[in-house]
């Protein structure tokens, strides 16, 4: 185990056991007792039926770009990528990391067209976080008194994402531009590292192939917007699930504590706190927004505690079984381990 994932794993530790200290652990416990089992089926299925929406709108993208891959490989792909995004101790394996391994390794596909259709569809996802969020933010905030806390991670978190993805896009359909940029970067890697002729050149086919990729994705305006639409009902999915889980912990959600939920929930998915998913870091974050947001902190630990794990056994299994079946085996996870994207 490396030193990176040590760290991770103590921080995490670290930061969670300040948390349930904090907000008390016995008071969680007694209302995780009382549970509604009923509910945790419908909390696991919005999970689920949200990943698999998002697996669609990847599957249109790639047949835009004239990739053939069938629904099912599709699905395959991203349950894996989830399964790796949520289980593993590191971001080594991170879930664009994997898609894009798996669809060029084990299906053959053009490196650079599955890494442009890969960013546009994270992009669009953030668009629509950003297109939904938003004006539900400024209802918040002209009907109810919102911590500053919120108000400040609804920007940050905004600006962030679709600033972000909009910039990876713009490099991506003026070519010249993205090479003068990544041939600087490789200059400035270089003086740590050394990066042979041979990948030099690999980096910048992939520039240009990824170019190709945005410019014919961009040609199809309608059937993006139709992704972003599909994308908005994912978005429902996933907010969905909490609200299941506080009805699962016998906590009926009225229609303001609807959208709030609805907000805080696509705020932490925007943030980018740059470390895996087996932290549960936005869940923390997640965790401290309800609490100053008026809700009880005993609650809200036990709410986040349940749609984590439930979601958690969820892929250990659906992504671990995809995973076996699209055969990865060890050599190829440190492969994978070494990929960038």
């Amino acid at each position: 185990m490396s030193k990176k994932v040590i760290v991770i794993l103590i921080l995490t530790f670290v930061v969670w056991v300040g948390i349930i200290f904090y907000v008390g652990i016995g008071e969680a416990l007694e209302l995780l007792k009382g549970v509604d089992w009923r509910f945790i089926p419908l909390v696991t299925s919005a999970y689920v039926i949200g990943i698999t929406g998002y697996a669609a709108g990847w599957t249109i993208i790639l047949h835009m770009q004239g990739l053939r891959l069938s629904n099912r490989n599709v699905l395959k792909i991203i349950y894996s990528s989830v399964f790796f995004n949520e289980v593993t101790p590191t971001a080594a394996y991170g879930g664009e990391v994997a898609r894009v391994y798996f669809a060029v390794k084990k299906f053959g596909l053009d490196t650079g067209t599955v890494i442009a259709g890969t960013v546009a569809h994270r992009a669009i996802a953030s668009a629509k976080n950003g297109i939904i969020t938003f004006p539900l933010g400024i209802y918040l905030i002209l009907n109810y008194d919102v911590p500053w806390m919120v108000l400040i991670a609804l920007v940050i978190a905004l600006v962030l994402n679709l600033g972000g993805w909009g910039l990876i896009l713009i490099l991506g359909w003026n070519v010249k531009r993205a090479e003068r940029i990544i041939a600087w970067f490789i200059k400035l890697i270089s003086r740590i590292k050394k990066i042979s002729p041979e990948k030099k050149d690999s980096i910048m086919e992939t520039v240009g192939t990824y170019n190709k990729g945005i410019k014919v994705l961009l040609k199809r305006v309608d059937l993006l917007v139709l992704i972003a639409v599909m994308m908005m009902f994912v978005w429902g999915a996933y907010g969905t699930l909490m609200v299941y889980s506080f009805e699962a912990m016998r906590a009926p959600v009225d229609m303001d504590s609807f959208v709030m939920i609805f907000i805080l929930y696509a705020i932490i998915r925007m943030i980018p706190t740059f470390l895996p998913e087996f932290t549960s870091s936005k869940e923390a974050i997640l965790l401290a927004f309800l609490s100053v947001t008026g809700y009880d902190p005993a609650l809200s630990l036990a709410v986040v505690a349940l749609m984590r794990t439930s979601n958690l056994l969820a892929f250990i299994i659906i992504g671990g079984i995809s995973t076996l079946m699209l055969g990865l085996k060890k050599s190829e996870l440190k492969e994978m381990a070494k990929t960038k994207i």
